[in-house]
């Protein structure tokens, strides 16, 4: 009797380690959503403490919106696999709000592609001017619960790089691939940077970097405030000339520097065990520098072709 009550004890342990480990309901569910990931990636996500709810169900959001990108070895491709995002989790990013950001400019995409470009402009500007009021509001008023208004700053800023990504490259063939790849080079490099220690985020760091943050930012909201109602623009700040790119690289230079504050900021929360919210304001900070660093290379490369 006692025999038999252990082997049933130890038969139900056995069954649930194995649906912790192998997600069986989630893995049927992506193959009848048409996500294409396999049951060991899905075992492995677990054994590297990825949660494989998040990366599955974000695979199947970016699917049902048809982000689909077709490659040579299959007929039907993938849209970013399990690994890809993956990898993006551990990197402490944000994988839905990547997924929501990937679907607007997939809607930017389809726009230029029907050549509806009064899509794309509205758009351009209302993922800019939207981004702009809704960080605003996060930085002046410091809700508890920022994540909602994360996640539509990260829709609107897809909906503003995705449509001026594909003017860009409407006219500067090969310019987006460049463009990410140099805003990879440059936060993969910041990031050894600061994990080295040769640049520490000190208190006079980062009000140096700060303070040029704000300046930079002030100028770029009086520019787009002159473009809007009137005729004229700010010298040399859109330019192609050599003060021009000068100009763009001293801006590049500061965005990839905000990176190590960022960075200083999300190590010092996990040091003193900041609040579970602070997490969303990290991810936030470095959202915001990356995005900034992909328009700032986008700009320079123009120039430069120019």
């Amino acid at each position: 009797m006692v025999l038999t009550a252990l082997l049933i004890v130890g038969i139900t342990v056995l069954v649930f380690i194995f649906l912790y480990f192998v997600p069986v309901n989630l893995w049927i569910t992506a193959q009848f959503s048409g996500v294409r990931i396999g049951l060991l990636e899905l075992v492995f996500m677990r054994v590297r403490r990825v949660p494989p709810s998040i990366v599955v169900n974000s695979l199947i959001t970016a699917t049902k919106a048809g982000l689909v990108i077709k490659d040579d070895i299959e007929s039907a491709g993938r849209v970013l696999g399990g690994p890809d995002l993956e990898t993006h989790y551990l990197a402490g990013g944000n994988i839905p709000q990547v997924i929501t950001a990937l679907i607007s400019a997939y809607v930017a995409l389809d726009a230029l592609a029907a050549g509806n470009a009064s899509v794309i402009n509205g758009m351009a500007w209302g993922g800019l001017l939207g981004g702009i009021v809704v960080a605003l509001i996060l930085v002046f008023m410091r809700p508890e619960n920022p994540g909602a208004l994360m996640t539509i700053y990260a829709v609107l800023q897809g909906m503003f790089v995705g449509a001026i990504s594909l003017v860009f490259e409407a006219f500067y063939t090969g310019i987006i691939i460049q463009a990410a790849f140099g805003t990879l080079f440059i936060t993969g490099g910041m990031l050894v940077i600061y994990s080295s220690r040769i640049i520490r985020p000190t208190p006079t760091f980062n009000k140096v970097i700060y303070s040029l943050v704000g300046a930079i930012m002030m100028l770029y909201v009086v520019s787009i405030i002159f473009t809007l109602f009137t005729s004229y623009e700010i010298p040399f700040v859109h330019s192609s000339g050599p003060i021009g790119i000068g100009f763009t690289i001293f801006v590049l230079s500061i965005a990839a520097l905000s990176l190590i504050s960022d960075f200083g900021f999300i190590e010092s929360g996990v040091k003193w065990q900041a609040p579970k919210n602070a997490e969303w304001w990290g991810a936030f900070g470095v959202l915001v520098t990356i995005i900034w660093i992909y328009i700032e290379m986008i700009r320079l490369l123009s120039k430069i072709r120019d």
